[in-house]
């Protein structure tokens, strides 16, 4: 799979925008969110994450059943309901997937998101927001941990990038972590997605 050699993957223009609008609509009712946490006093960088409670908004939901399916590698389950049902049975029982908002100076350092014993080897990023109107900068990467080097994605509404959560294979196992490079201007919105519950 070429995702699982490069690490990273963008689909462009995957989602409507009156997708993308109606996934910001829905995620950003206040009822919706799990828990929020501001990101600098942490050390994560400089913005806000969102946990979102499930269900995740209709055109969110059904498209990370669907990139579950074709993701997941033969030794997991077929689909996300059986999957989730192993990640409680590890005491994995958070929602797990974010609303990101960053405004100008907003960062992701870079790291991993794996929330306990069971984790899924893929994540997706769903741009909410578009690049040149909205916002500049926020280019998201998969970084080399060993040697620093980034893959590069200049994503905008509409976009979903789908990437690796621990290690790409490249001539055999590579270390990633992903993250986001500062925003220059404007406010920049994106839901991830990640397949695993969170303990």
């Amino acid at each position: 799979m070429a995702l699982r050699t490069s690490g990273i993957h963008r689909l462009p223009k995957l989602i409507a925008p009156s997708e993308c609008q109606s996934i910001l609509d829905a995620s950003a009712t206040i009822e919706r969110f799990e828990r929020t946490i501001q990101m600098l006093p942490k050390g994560y960088g400089v913005g806000t994450y969102h946990y979102c409670g499930e269900p995740l908004p209709v055109p969110a939901g059904a498209l990370r059943e669907r990139l579950y399916r074709e993701l997941a590698p033969s030794d997991y389950p077929k689909n996300l309901a059986a999957f989730w049902k192993r990640c409680r049975n590890a005491k994995q029982k958070r929602a797990s997937s974010i609303l990101i908002c960053y405004g100008e100076g907003g960062v992701n350092h870079p790291h991993r998101d794996v929330y306990g014993k069971v984790w899924f080897p893929f994540q997706a990023v769903v741009m909410l927001s578009r690049r040149g109107r909205d916002f500049a900068g926020g280019e998201f990467f998969v970084e080399d941990e060993a040697t620093g080097d980034r893959e590069i994605a200049k994503v905008s509404k509409g976009d979903v990038v789908l990437f690796v959560t621990r290690e790409r294979v490249d001539g055999g196992r590579v270390a990633v972590r992903h993250g986001m490079q500062p925003v220059t201007q404007g406010k920049r919105y994106a839901l991830g997605m990640v397949f695993h519950l969170a303990e």
